[in-house]
């Protein structure tokens, strides 16, 4: 499956299964440098190889000099647009996070 999980953050009362949901999320994006919700547009890939979501939450992360840093996979939510929402938040910060972090 060549994913390289780097860190896992649980949020406190989620669904158990959320975890392998915002993994597949992660992992669709980082395969395809596109938000996993864009997938929609192709039905039937979730079904291609097994590891494809095209539910929202899962966004490539690219640095402001063009490099990708991978993905983030969010899941547990009430709704993919608010997962996609928290995910956003790294995305917006991946260049400070990876000068300071990493």
């Amino acid at each position: 499956r060549h994913d390289n999980l780097v860190a896992h953050i649980r949020m406190k009362n989620v669904a158990l299964g959320s975890v392998d949901l915002a993994c597949q999320k992660a992992r669709s994006s980082a395969l395809f440098p596109f938000p996993s919700g864009a997938f929609k547009m192709f039905p039937g890939i979730e079904l291609s190889n097994g590891i494809i979501s095209n539910l929202r939450g899962g966004l490539p992360l690219i640095t402001a000099s063009g490099v990708s840093a991978g993905s983030i996979g969010v899941s547990g939510a009430m709704t993919g647009e608010v997962d996609e929402k928290i995910a956003k938040v790294a995305v917006d910060m991946i260049d400070l996070i990876l000068e300071r972090y990493w």
